[in-house]
């Protein structure tokens, strides 16, 4: 068993980022970790439903000892020991009545499946479309193409949409453990976009034109591109819950970014589009190759990585240099954050954690 490392849950800008990346880098390299002060800086601080649900996946793919996963903990330990694959189920409602993150427990379990020697079909049941966390069409449309342009292979498939406050959704993970170590990316220039959409969302419970409405507001607010070739995927599905979801999207040669908006009681369908258009707008003026959400995403892949990964990104956020911290604390790697006439340039160097043997 390997010497205890103690994460302070508190630094940067203390939220669950900072417990889902020390289990995920915990779990592949089998170093056994404490994350104290969990969340501390939040109004409700500890564990709430999401994060006790991706302590405990985490915990059954690498066989760990679990201590402290309970509602409102502070202070967890993940002792790993051996990784496997399979089929997994997890629910957030197990633990609580809630709409927690799906998005954000698959961040946390994703990566000690791909270095799993088995291939695995992980279901989560909750929230898909909740605010402060990825929306399903994010995670699938913006985060996964990249990370699968490193050599991971993994499809990610929303059986049924979750909005608060019930919940209830359900989104599958199917997963194949890397062939190789992953590899680089070299995101310094985005070149042409090669695609411009909207994914328009809303539960069946409520109007159809809603999710047309969605797709013309991000339109007319995309100014200079809003001529350009733009696909609308449109969907009108059963839910728990009513609710609607918009994501604009752009991807590149090199790179992608988007921009999500919810639905709220009193808030036109055109201008849940506009919204989420409106900051696409801005993300496609500059010249940075991932959005600022991307960014921090994409760290945890890039420390793991054999070789040097670079991007350019809008702002360096807290959340991006507290997971650089983290990396940093645990793999030694360190980040690169500096300010260009481009935008927020990232860089290091991955220490190449070898592929499972099978």
């Amino acid at each position: 068993m390997s010497e205890l490392l103690v994460v302070d849950g508190a630094q940067g800008e203390g939220g669950g980022q900072i417990l889902r990346t020390s289990l995920a880098l915990a779990a592949v390299t089998g170093q056994a970790v404490r994350v104290t002060n969990i969340r501390a800086g939040r109004r409700s601080p500890g564990l709430a439903a999401q994060h006790v649900v991706a302590c405990k996946a985490v915990a059954a793919v690498c066989n760990g000892e679990l201590r402290g996963a309970e509602l409102h903990s502070g202070e967890i330990e993940l002792h790993p020991q051996t990784l496997t694959g399979g089929e997994f189920s997890f629910d957030v409602s197990a633990e609580s009545p809630s709409a927690g993150s799906t998005t954000l427990i698959c961040q946390a379990v994703l990566p000690t499946l791909l270095f799993s020697p088995q291939a695995s079909v992980v279901l989560l049941r909750g929230g898909t479309e909740v605010p402060w966390s990825p929306v399903f069409a994010y995670l699938a449309a913006v985060f996964a193409p990249q990370v699968q342009a490193m050599g991971a292979d993994f499809e990610l498939t929303r059986l049924r949409p979750g909005w608060y406050p019930r919940g209830q959704g359900e989104m599958v993970a199917r997963v194949t453990p890397l062939s190789r170590p992953l590899q680089p990316l070299d995101l310094t220039t985005r070149g042409g976009i090669t695609e411009l959409a909207t994914y328009s969302l809303c539960a069946r419970s409520l109007p159809a034109h809603i999710v047309g409405r969605q797709c013309e507001g991000v339109r007319q607010a995309l100014g200079p591109w809003s001529n350009q070739e733009h696909t609308c995927y449109e969907a009108h599905l059963e839910s728990t819950s009513p609710g609607t979801t918009c994501l604009a999207m752009a991807r590149f040669e090199r790179g992608a970014g988007g921009a999500s908006e919810l639905g709220r009681t009193g808030m036109p369908a055109e201008r849940v589009g506009a919204e989420a258009g409106a900051r696409l707008r801005e993300f496609l003026s500059t010249a940075a190759t991932v959005d600022h959400r991307l960014a921090d995403q994409l760290l945890l892949y890039a420390a793991l990585a054999d070789g040097t990964t670079t991007f350019v990104t809008t702002e360096a956020t807290g959340h991006l240099r507290t997971n650089a911290l983290v990396v940093a604390q645990i793999l030694g790697v360190e980040t690169e954050i500096a300010t260009t006439a481009e935008g927020v340039r990232v860089s290091l160097k991955g220490i190449g954690l070898p592929p499972p043997l099978r």
